[in-house]
């Protein structure tokens, strides 16, 4: 797999997914649509331990790790949160709602240490 179709991208649970940081839930959608745990390790540059561990519940929290993921699934840093610049035409918002989701979910990550509730 060179890379993941563009089109899945545009889904309000999948960007709010990704402006959670919430990598183990983006991780969990890409399986539904096929995406295998090796083909997901290839892309992100991840061994397949480490694509587990996300699936579990463990956090991904340092810049190198989600800058990989973001390279690697052809998103925009923006929409991990990682870029300084504006967001491009692309990278239009989720919704009012998406939004309100997504920064629920990171403050439940930031304070409990994970997800209040599943943003699916």
């Amino acid at each position: 797999m060179d890379r993941i179709n563009p089109a899945f991208f545009d889904n309000d649970d999948i960007r709010a997914a990704l402006a959670a940081r919430d990598i183990g839930r983006v991780y969990r959608l890409l399986q539904q649509v096929g995406v295998s745990q090796p083909q997901i390790g290839a892309l992100t540059d991840q061994s397949p331990l480490e694509v587990g561990e996300i699936l579990h519940g463990r956090q991904v929290q340092t810049v190198t790790v989600l800058d990989r993921i973001a390279d690697g699934l052809g998103v925009p840093r923006d929409w991990l949160g990682l870029s300084y610049g504006q967001r491009t035409p692309q990278a239009s918002p989720v919704g009012e709602d998406g939004h309100r989701r997504a920064l629920v979910a990171a403050i439940a990550t930031a304070t409990l240490g994970e997800p209040l509730f599943d943003l699916g």
